[in-house]
């Protein structure tokens, strides 16, 4: 063998064990990064069951934002439902921006984000995604009084369509509509802002998504939703992209509620078409604003004080019981202000029920009671559940609670009590406890209408009013 095949020999080798070489060096960086990444797919879930926290980052509602979503109740609410089906408890971590709240994920400080604004889905990002829970749809919104217009094709170049800048709900508007638009997308107003204006008849209208659209309609009862533009937005939660157990489970969790109705009956609650009835109902609340809050503010503030209540709250909680009528009287005999029973009112030391005082300071009072029996419950599950016992009974909310369990909810959670509560008008549930026959369906409208018109004072009112002040009501 003479030198020169020898040297291609060498060659050969040389090669040949650098491949190899390099081949088992790729295989075990392959395998190395498939077991840490399997590690990483177990412990997010691993971590979870050990704690028995599922840590959930949520974006602030801030209506004030630029467009801030429908808020976050329905959506804190559907996650506290996962939370209880993976054997956790929901702990929120509240943040002000998307980017905040993605890096708590990715950093793994947070398990899961809820995605609580549909145009967060819009948003470029490394989170995956989980299966939706919640389809949204974005509509042409216009003031109830505008007959003409239903749909897009009906606007006309002296209609103004004002939009927030980046609205999902115009990127599949043909180009040729567009066209015969008065279309402006604008960064100085926000949604609230621009569903005033609709309001007033200073523009046509806006495009909303359809959550969004009937949450402010507690704000302004005159904005309607139209015709629905060619979008919709699919919401679920957002995980860590290699987060893959967590993931599976979570998509069988969604899997298994949809088949149950568990989340259209949820949704119902917080997002409900507002009816010709409440729409007017909604109209008067807001002229009580300034024409009733003012008189009855000091005997609210006052006891809502003492008994460590919103004096929002009680006032909304108020005008649902009587309109602020204190010679309100109910065909179940309820009387005054606060619709007192009169056995409860003289329980609670009140010599004359149509007194807007004794009134006020026994309903408050009966309230705080309530609030405080039912203390096993937390945050505002614990006052929806006072509000609706102070509306059915006490022993009508202690039968909802016997049910819960037979049926295996937690009956510390609200949104389970909206379920359950219906059924006490059913024979074949009533019969078989204590206190019988319910109207159940009637605290749940009971607590949402109040805690609509509550929504509608923290926002009028985000600091003390001063009525002493000419138009206070309109300034806040």
């Amino acid at each position: 063998m003479n030198q020169k095949d020898k040297v291609v020999i060498l060659k050969y080798f040389t090669e040949f064990f650098l491949i190899l070489l390099l081949s088992v060096s790729i295989y075990l960086c392959y395998y190395v990064y498939i077991n840490e990444t399997k590690n990483q797919k177990l412990e997010l879930f691993d971590e979870i069951t050990n704690s028995g926290i599922l840590k959930a980052a949520i974006i602030d509602y801030d209506i004030t934002d630029k467009y801030p979503g429908p808020g976050n109740e329905y959506f804190i609410d559907v996650a506290d439902f996962l939370a209880s089906r993976l054997w956790a408890r929901l702990e929120l971590i509240n943040c002000k921006t998307f980017k905040e709240a993605e890096e708590l994920v990715l950093s793994k400080k947070a398990d899961i984000l809820i995605i609580s604004n549909p145009k967060d889905k819009y948003k470029k990002t490394s989170l995956a995604f989980s299966k939706p829970y919640l389809t949204v749809s974005w509509h042409l919104v216009v003031n109830r009084d505008n007959l003409a217009v239903n749909n897009i094709k009906d606007l006309k170049k002296d209609h103004k369509l004002i939009v927030t800048k980046n609205c999902p709900g115009i990127k599949n508007i043909p180009k040729s509509e567009k066209e015969n638009l008065n279309l402006i997308e604008t960064t100085e107003f926000n949604i609230e802002n621009i569903f005033s204006k609709i309001e007033s008849g200073e523009i046509t209208g806006t495009i909303a998504d359809n959550l969004t659209g009937r949450s402010l309609k507690y704000l302004h009862p005159k904005v309607a939703l139209a015709d629905q533009v060619n979008e919709n937005t699919q919401i679920g939660f957002a995980l860590h992209p290699l987060a893959k157990d967590l993931m599976f489970r979570i998509n069988i969790f969604i899997d298994n509620i949809k088949d149950e109705e568990i989340l259209n009956l949820i949704a119902s609650h917080y997002f409900h078409k507002v009816d010709v009835f409440e729409y007017l109902d909604l109209r008067k609340f807001h002229r009580k604003i300034n024409s009733k809050i003012p008189e009855y503010y000091p005997l609210i503030k006052k006891y809502a004080d003492e008994y460590q209540l919103d004096w929002r709250l009680l006032t909304a909680q108020i005008y649902q019981e009587s309109h602020f009528d204190e010679w309100a009287k109910s065909n179940a005999k309820a009387k005054g202000l606060m619709q007192l029973m009169p056995n409860t009112a003289a329980a609670l030391g009140v010599r004359n029920i149509y007194s807007p005082e004794e009134n006020i300071r026994a309903g408050a009072m009966y309230l705080k009671k309530l609030y405080d029996i039912f203390s096993s419950s937390s945050g505002e599950d614990r006052m929806k559940i006072a509000l609706a016992s102070y509306n059915v009974g006490q022993g009508h909310i202690y039968d909802a609670r016997k049910l819960s369990r037979k049926f295996g909810v937690d009956p510390e959670k609200w949104y389970n009590m909206v379920m359950i509560l219906p059924l006490l008008k059913k024979k074949e549930y009533y019969s078989t406890l204590t206190y019988g026959y319910a109207r159940g369906d009637e605290p749940v409208t009971y607590v949402r209408k109040i805690y609509g018109f509550y929504k509608i004072l923290k926002i009028i009112f985000p600091a003390e009013p001063d009525f002493s002040i000419k138009g206070s009501a309109e300034k806040q």
